[in-house]
């Protein structure tokens, strides 16, 4: 960042790479004050996604999971993002929303970590987690797409 400090977007984007890294390696304080000095110094609208996924990192090793969930949902929609990385984010939010006792959205966002394509494993979890939002009146026909679905085509289950 300080080699490219004549372009903001460099410097941006490098800051925030740099900001991922200090959530994997748990030093909170240093991210944390690394992404309010990128959001004070003007971030550029084409790294704001990006900045919303470093953002929701380290808002989730915070614990503050509400927040996390409306940074993920901005940060889901970033480009060059793959079809996989995008299932696991909804799947993600999903589980956040259902934490916070929000079953409706939360089987929203696990529909749509299905609709990735994902694999078979994060298909077959979600597809669970969306059953395990709906009440007991939802339950049978769910249990009936799940078992003609290819989740459960191979099982014989009597509902």
């Amino acid at each position: 960042s300080r080699l490219y400090e004549n372009n903001p977007k460099i410097v941006a984007q490098a800051r925030i790479g740099l900001a991922k890294c200090y959530n994997e390696l748990d030093w909170i304080y240093e991210s944390e004050d690394l992404l309010n000095r990128i959001k004070r110094d003007s971030l550029p609208t084409s790294l704001a996604k990006e900045y919303a996924h470093a953002r929701a990192g380290l808002l989730l090793k915070q614990q503050r999971h509400s927040e996390a969930a409306e940074q993920l949902k901005s940060a889901v929609k970033r480009k060059g993002s793959e079809s996989l990385d995008k299932a696991r984010e909804y799947y993600l939010i999903g589980q956040l929303y259902k934490m916070q006792g929000n079953n409706k959205e939360a089987f929203k966002y696990f529909g749509k970590a299905i609709s990735q394509n994902p694999p078979y494993e994060l298909e077959f979890n979600a597809r669970i987690r969306q059953t395990e939002c709906l009440t007991n009146q939802n339950k049978k026909s769910i249990l009936r797409k799940l078992i003609c679905s290819r989740v459960f085509s191979n099982a014989s289950i009597n509902i």
